[in-house]
């Protein structure tokens, strides 16, 4: 039987309840799966702390920030780093913008804002950069873009190949500019080398188009009201294995 162990944190009367809303939506969800099989499925335990300091077996799935999920790849597997797989270059063509992935950060071209992320860390660096402000960051292999003016970002959950469900979870204008389903799908259809569950994170433009921001791999990940029972448990299990497969 798998075990969600859940990040926790301790109230004033001693009672631990999850860190993150994704916690909770793993109890709701095991308790879904048992009423479903009319028998326990899953279980689940809290661990009180920022991070996972004991090997776990196959059978654990760590559900936490991603600090708390790394350190269950280093102690566990001796994984040290998870490379994030930001905008992969097959989706290249969906970015409505300008990409680059450079290695040498003082040679990027600075004439106006750039947003850049680094490839080699997931967390490591990002931010938002113009001419002064290069020498903060260390040398590393960086993906940069090009700014663009954005109404409305959207978190997508892809599973098996089919989107799940959308969310919005930032928005400059209004909620209810939605991203164009079309372009959503002809996204998860041209991205062939994936993870078996990930999030899709999409925005709309001022000028209405629906541009790729990025892929996330599906743990520690944000659900902002996502909450299909049937399929998340499973998500997050696929999650762990597509990671220790890379």
């Amino acid at each position: 039987m798998r075990t969600f162990l859940i990040q926790g944190q301790k109230l004033g009367s001693g009672t631990i309840i999850p860190a993150h809303d994704f916690g909770f939506t793993v109890i709701e969800a095991i308790k879904f799966e048992e009423w479903l099989q009319q028998q326990k499925v899953y279980d689940y335990d809290f661990l009180n702390c920022e991070t996972l300091d004991m090997k776990l077996g196959n059978d654990c799935i760590p559900v936490g920030s991603v600090e708390f999920v790394l350190s269950f790849f280093k102690n566990s597997f001796e994984i040290n780093n998870i490379i994030p797989v930001n905008i992969p270059k097959e989706l290249d063509g969906f970015t409505n913008r300008k990409i680059e992935r450079i290695k040498n950060i003082s040679s990027l071209e600075t004439d106006c804002p750039k947003f850049i992320k680094s490839m080699t860390g997931i967390k490591k660096y990002s931010s938002i950069i113009n001419e002064y402000g290069l020498s903060k960051f260390p040398e590393d292999d960086y993906l940069v873009s090009e700014m663009i003016d954005i109404a409305s970002e959207w978190r997508c959950f892809v599973y098996n190949g089919v989107l799940l469900d959308s969310k919005c979870y930032s928005f400059y204008k209004s909620p209810f500019i939605v991203p164009n389903i079309n372009v959503i799908n002809n996204i998860i259809k041209k991205y062939k080398n994936c993870p078996k569950a990930y999030t899709l994170d999409v925005c709309v433009g001022i000028d209405g188009k629906t541009s790729i921001l990025e892929v996330h791999n599906f743990f520690s990940c944000g659900l902002y009201g996502f909450n299909d029972y049937s399929n998340y448990l499973k998500m997050l299990i696929d999650g762990i294995k597509w990671e220790l497969s890379r």
